[in-house]
């Protein structure tokens, strides 16, 4: 079972790639039909900018999973006597995402 975390880094990443094929697509095309005219270069950065921005709201993200607690699993691996004192649980979630986010957060504020 997945984050909410991780679900949004999973759609920033689909995101990012997205944005990149979209600036290299646009790189490669400036490059074979160059734009002489200041004023129409600026309207197809212009209009380049809004598509990236405006890919999240016609992008069909990945919804975040529902999360429910339940306490009856507690009391019986306790009864049953094969919960060791101390030890991870079985379904811990991993810490790749954590990671992750830290690190894009510390680049945010370093570039600040």
């Amino acid at each position: 079972m997945s984050s909410a975390l991780e679900l949004a880094l999973r759609n920033l990443a689909a995101w990012s790639v997205q944005v990149g094929v979209l600036g290299l697509a646009a790189a490669a095309l400036s490059r074979l039909l160059p734009v002489e005219r200041p004023a129409a270069r600026l309207a197809l950065g212009q209009a380049l900018l809004a598509l990236v921005l405006g890919l999240p709201l016609v992008q069909p993200w990945r919804a975040t999973a529902a999360v429910s607690w339940s306490s009856a699993l507690a009391p019986a691996a306790l009864r049953s006597g094969s919960a060791v004192p101390g030890a991870a649980p079985a379904t811990a979630l991993p810490l790749w995402p954590a990671g992750v986010a830290a690190v894009l957060l510390l680049g945010a504020v370093l570039g600040l």
